[in-house]
């Protein structure tokens, strides 16, 4: 991919840097006697991914967007988007090889699944560019069976804890969520972490 990302954020211009890099994997494997398990969350998954003209693909994150180097690109990138077949294609054989290398580490894998929320604690109901909370949780349902398919340990919260935070310091989004939620979800780690030791 060609151009130089207009980052202000060391950690972003790093983050977008590992994706472009793919990267992810080595930087596990060279922490992987320290590691005890590997925690991941599908929330940046929700905008699809960008593929190059040379059968590569970037995921289209926030870091991403931010960083102009989809404007910079000569030959312009295909979108492939959230939920359709073909990335739900892609993420699946992509997932299976994660899983298999993480697994040959000797590293579990937990993967966070909480709904969006509908609702905010003010009452305030939502939706996320053009779709139904309702749509987006639906199309998530399938990535997080398939992690449970290739093996990995999924975290489900009850849905009841679903509600997004209005006062949550990155603002009101359905994934955004009230202290309860994560509240559950580190207990959920604790546990996990006491039964893969």
């Amino acid at each position: 991919m060609r151009g130089q990302p207009d980052l202000s954020s060391p950690f972003q211009r790093r983050c977008l840097e590992w994706d472009l890099g793919g990267e992810a994997l080595d930087l596990i494997e060279a922490e992987a006697r320290r590691t005890d398990i590997v925690l991941a969350d599908l929330v940046d998954e929700r905008l699809g991914s960008y593929q190059a003209p040379d059968g590569t693909h970037v995921t289209n994150s926030w870091e991403f967007g931010c960083s102009g180097l989809l404007s910079q690109q000569a030959d312009p990138l295909k979108l492939v988007e959230f939920g359709s077949e073909r990335h739900f294609e892609l993420w699946s054989q992509a997932a299976s090889t994660v899983l298999e290398r993480l697994d040959a580490l000797a590293l579990r894998t937990l993967i966070l699944a909480p709904d969006w929320a509908e609702v905010s604690d003010e009452g305030k109901h939502l939706g996320y560019r053009g779709s139904s909370i309702s749509e987006w949780n639906a199309k998530y349902r399938r990535y997080y069976e398939r992690c449970a398919d290739l093996g990995a340990a999924v975290i489900r919260p009850p849905e009841s804890l679903a509600v997004a935070a209005t006062g949550h310091k990155w603002g009101l989004a359905p994934y955004h969520y009230i202290d309860s939620m994560y509240e559950y979800i580190c207990e959920e780690i604790t546990d996990f972490m006491r039964i893969s030791q």
